[in-house]
């Protein structure tokens, strides 16, 4: 093989890298994200539970 050839291998193995960089990067992001705000819906849904339940405390409390 000749020493251009070589380097346009090179040359495509850099671009590859790159382009493989970027869209782990923004996989990283985009799931990441997506995690997150499956968490907070989550916490939102306990936090109502819970409000739900000091509500019933109140109610039985008020009867005592």
């Amino acid at each position: 093989m000749s020493p251009e050839t070589l380097q346009t291998l090179s040359q495509v193995a850099v671009v590859i890298g790159i382009v493989l960089t970027g869209l782990s990067g923004f996989g990283a992001y985009y799931y990441g994200r997506v995690a997150q705000d499956a968490k907070d819906s989550a916490a939102v849904e306990r936090e109502g539970s819970l409000r739900a339940n000091v509500d019933k405390l109140v109610a039985g409390n008020e009867t005592l």
